[in-house]
């Protein structure tokens, strides 16, 4: 035997264990791996322990991880576009279970660009048509640029066979782009998770309003919903989401409250609101499993008590401001519960000075005479103190009634 015939000493050594290993268990062990970002940064901590690496130290671990590193695909620099992806989602589309796309370009903040958020959207929108057992689709975007969601759900709407989860973020609305996230939703059987999140959204917009379009009356998995307006559950029946747990709106309209708690009265565990449009003799309605409310409105534009009957079984209340006419109006409400079932509320802002700003940039830019200063600062002081007051008094009667209350002891 010469010598180009003979085996190799090490091709007669037998696999390492892991090799010996069926192709299943592999790809079950290699699953807790995570994938590496696209397009490829060198400073991601999971360059040196991910799918990709594993992959490229024998052939058949290759055939076998690779796949699995195309289940998720994430944007997550300021990408200028997006990367030509077609080539291997021909091969690996079918592997592609999430897309998630998170754009920040502070100098598109701060200043005129090009269109590049759409040409992003639109490429990002090419790739879907390869991906057919896409479960979850997020696209978040922070940018001045009105761009255009249209593309993007329609491209979607023929790879929505196993969505599950949508989340757009800091796109234009018009009327075509909520007709095509109608379109999408109704082909979208399995979703469960609706977030959209617009740029800016308020009650007297009346323009945007009258884009907002009601969602379809036929919302069987849906066990999630964030939307800009109320509006949108104005064809719906208490057979449309059966199965909604948690809801938000930026803006609900009081309009839309009795119809809300029939639609939503019965399985609703979850609330929150941004801003809410009362009108005068609202009537409190009860929601039977109802245990979580956050509020972030604006202070002195939500009355508790008229909201939620007293034997709503509320447990967790968290506010965005420290308004102390709401607090008082949360009081009322656990006094009159026939039987007590709140255990905690949250602030998370602070309480509101109107004369913050003075004092902050008097401190700031010092253009003050010592005297103003003087007086800035004590006017700064009294309010610190009656702020601490209060959170004292809100502490005492929260622990009175077995309930933890969580302020910020910042005054401003």
């Amino acid at each position: 035997m010469d010598a180009l015939t003979m085996p190799s000493p090490l091709s007669t050594l037998p696999p390492p264990p892991f090799l010996r290993l069926p192709d299943e268990i592999i790809e079950h062990i290699a699953g807790f791996l995570p994938a590496v970002s696209y397009p490829r940064n060198e400073k991601d901590e999971n360059v040196g322990l991910s799918l990709q690496r594993l992959a490229c130290t024998n052939w058949r671990l290759r055939n076998v991880v690779l796949p699995l590193s195309w289940k998720r695909i994430v944007l997550t620099q300021a990408v200028r576009r997006a990367p030509d992806l077609h080539r291997h989602l021909g091969r690996y589309g079918r592997h592609v279970r999430a897309i998630q796309v998170d754009y920040l370009d502070i100098r598109d903040v701060i200043e005129h660009v090009e269109d590049e958020p759409n040409e992003l959207v639109a490429a990002v929108a090419s790739w879907l048509p390869y991906c057919p057992d896409l479960t979850s689709f997020a696209c978040l975007l922070v940018t001045k640029r009105a761009t255009d969601p249209t593309p993007a759900l329609q491209s979607l709407a023929h790879s929505s066979r196993c969505l599950e989860q949508l989340h757009l973020r800091g796109f234009y609305w018009s009327t075509a782009s909520f007709e095509a996230l109608n379109d999408l939703v109704k082909s979208a059987a399995a979703l469960e998770t609706l977030k959209i999140e617009t740029r800016t959204f308020r009650e007297n917009d009346d323009p945007l309003l009258a884009r907002v379009i009601p969602l379809p009356a036929s919302l069987d998995s849906l066990r999630a919903l964030d939307f800009p307006h109320s509006r949108c559950i104005h064809n719906w029946s208490a057979d449309t989401a059966p199965k909604i747990e948690t809801l938000t709106f930026r803006v609900l309209a009081a309009t839309d409250w009795t119809r809300l708690h029939e639609c939503l009265g019965g399985s609703l565990k979850s609330l929150s609101f941004h801003k809410i449009v009362q009108a005068p003799g609202l009537d409190p309605l009860f929601f039977k499993d109802l245990r979580t409310v956050a509020i972030e409105a604006s202070p002195g534009s939500v009355v508790f008590a008229n909201l939620f009957a007293p034997d709503t079984p509320i447990e967790r209340i968290t506010l965005l401001y420290f308004d102390d006419e709401l607090i008082a109006n949360i009081q009322d409400f656990v006094m009159r519960q026939p039987t007590p079932t709140v255990k905690s509320i949250t602030v998370t802002g602070s309480r509101s000075y109107d004369g913050y700003l003075e004092w902050f940039y008097s401190h700031l830019l010092g253009h003050r005479t010592a005297r103003e200063q003087e007086e800035i600062d004590r006017r700064h002081a009294v309010f610190v103190a009656e702020t601490q007051q209060k959170l004292v008094e809100y502490r005492e009667w929260a622990d009175a009634h077995g309930i933890v209350f969580t302020a910020k002891d910042a005054s401003a």
